[in-house]
């Protein structure tokens, strides 16, 4: 990847010196680069689907963590709203 980018800055810097003399157009190196992003993209969508058809279409919903409570716990961890026995009450 490091020779890459110094043959690309050789090449930006040379047709950098004299424009008129250059058979590079000014696009090249955008060009590339762009080119690198499009092919990284598809390779990226490739492997996200790729590990996207490994997972299960629903999950089963587990079994409660804590059974030994009769008030289920909010989303904080704390009794629900109206349980008399959370902080606060006295």
């Amino acid at each position: 990847m490091l020779a890459a980018l110094n043959v690309l800055e050789a090449l930006s810097v040379s047709a950098a010196d004299d424009p008129a003399d250059s058979k590079i157009g000014p696009g090249l190196l955008a060009f590339v680069v762009v080119a690198f992003l499009a092919v990284a993209t598809f390779l990226l969508i490739r492997s996200m689907l790729h590990h996207l058809r490994k997972v299960p279409p629903a999950f089963e919903d587990k079994e409660p963590q804590n059974p030994q409570t009769d008030t289920p716990a909010g989303p904080s961890g704390s009794p629900r709203d109206g349980d008399e026995s959370g902080p606060g009450v006295g």
